[in-house]
């Protein structure tokens, strides 16, 4: 039986829906920030909403690595391919927001 109880638990099944939407709506949300930030460079909002916008990139990516945390293959590997890409493209445009708002 304990092997059982030990073999149940390790193969952990693919990530729930809600995770998922909440991955997705984070990943919206993050991106809705950087597009009001990038709006906001050269006026006195820009501070504001450059911070805005990291939190979001930084709650949806703690999200990500907290699903991918909770998995195993082949789950993760299928979760990575899915969402990997779009979590590197918050960075990518959070980066690219704080380079233009220093300009």
């Amino acid at each position: 039986a304990p092997l059982r109880v030990c073999r149940g638990l390790a193969s952990s099944g693919p990530p729930n829906r809600a995770e998922l939407n909440e991955l997705s709506d984070l990943f919206v949300e993050a991106r809705e920030e950087i597009d009001l930030a990038m709006e906001s460079i050269g006026t006195t909002y820009y501070n504001e909403e450059a911070e805005a916008a990291k939190e979001a990139v930084e709650a949806a990516i703690s999200k990500y690595q907290a699903i991918l945390g909770n998995l195993e293959d082949p789950h993760s590997g299928e979760f990575q391919r899915g969402n990997g890409l779009k979590m590197e493209q918050l960075r990518a445009e959070l980066e690219g927001l704080i380079e233009a708002g220093a300009d």
